[in-house]
């Protein structure tokens, strides 16, 4: 149940890591807890790897999360991450090793095997072999599947809706009306630089920054910035660390030049989600406006076309002009 790993450094008497599970045999469906105990000297730290409430975590899903911080003495301090999780697959199942770094130094736990077994279901355990097998004649209605015999009335109702629907398309095929009413009911999809220019706008006018909630306001404005190099740049930063996304900027020839500024928006945004660490209101705004000058200065260039009549004009006058 026990996982550590040495660390290295000037810290190494310090700074500690260990995993340990609530149990390492559980059932399918059964709910189980993962502790993650960090002793670290006071400061800034962040828990690379951890499990994200919502997702997979090898195997299993983590259902709940919750962090609480000791203050040991002698400037050190005790972090205890608690993971409520869920097993649905059976076999065993590894949840993968985290790393706690702080500046200089760093600790990593091994990976944990568990071991999930599958329910048996036994069908036959309260059949009595005695009792003689029943021959039933099966009727024509009986073959019709439970779901349509007990709500034919829906499907009716749905094969009604069905052929309205044909029937009005029909009609507005035939007096040639498709094309205007399909652009009413088609709506382009937002561009990625608009929609980030708005979340912006959002956070700026809830003033997010000032409201003293760090950790929700860092999510928000991280969550703009991975959607937008996601949409804008193919850099599929919903999935990656901060580290990766530093990496595939660098490797980026249009966010190379962004990334001495992003880097620490993205450091500061670790250190006050995973270890509840305040800002100050200045270091808010600086971080929004950094993600914010990323986005204008990135907004891509639309190509001015002239409309058919204004270039029927121009050849007019150019011709006057040649008179």
């Amino acid at each position: 149940m026990l996982a550590f790993a040495p660390v290295a450094g000037a810290n190494a008497q310090q700074l500690s890591v260990k995993a340990t599970a609530d149990s390492m045999q559980l059932l399918m469906g059964s709910k189980a807890t993962l502790h993650v105990e960090v002793i670290k000297p006071a400061g800034p730290g962040v828990l690379a790897g951890a499990p994200q409430v919502g997702q997979a975590f090898g195997g299993v899903d983590i259902l709940e999360s919750d962090v609480d911080s000791t203050d040991l003495g002698n400037g050190r301090t005790q972090l205890d991450f608690t993971y409520t999780y869920q097993a649905f697959d059976p076999g065993p199942q590894t949840l993968p090793a985290m790393t706690y770094h702080i500046p200089g130094d760093s600790a990593k736990t091994d990976p944990l095997v568990l071991k999930v077994f599958a329910m048996d279901v036994d069908s036959l355990a309260t059949t009595n072999p005695n009792v003689p097998v029943m021959t039933v004649e099966r009727k024509w209605v009986d073959y019709i599947p439970d779901a349509v015999a007990d709500y034919w009335w829906l499907w009716l109702l749905g094969m009604l809706l069905i052929g309205s629907v044909v029937l009005i398309w029909w009609l507005i095929v035939k007096k040639g009306r498709l094309k205007r009413v399909a652009a009413v009911f088609r709506k382009p999809p937002e561009a990625p630089f608009d929609r980030a220019i708005r979340r912006l706008n959002e956070i700026r006018q809830q003033r997010l920054a000032q409201s003293g909630n760090d950790k929700h306001y860092f999510t928000e404005l991280t969550d703009v910035l991975r959607t937008y190099l996601n949409g804008r740049f193919g850099i599929y930063a919903m999935e990656m660390t901060s580290k990766q996304i530093v990496e595939a900027m660098q490797a980026n020839a249009e966010t190379a030049r962004f990334t001495e500024q992003i880097s620490p928006v993205l450091q500061l945004a670790d250190i006050v989600k995973f270890a509840k660490m305040r800002t100050t209101v200045d270091e808010n705004q600086n971080a929004y406006a950094e993600v914010r000058k990323l986005v204008e200065l990135t907004k891509p260039v639309e190509e001015t076309q002239e409309t058919p009549s204004r270039q029927q004009r121009r050849k007019k006058n150019r011709g006057k002009n040649k008179k």
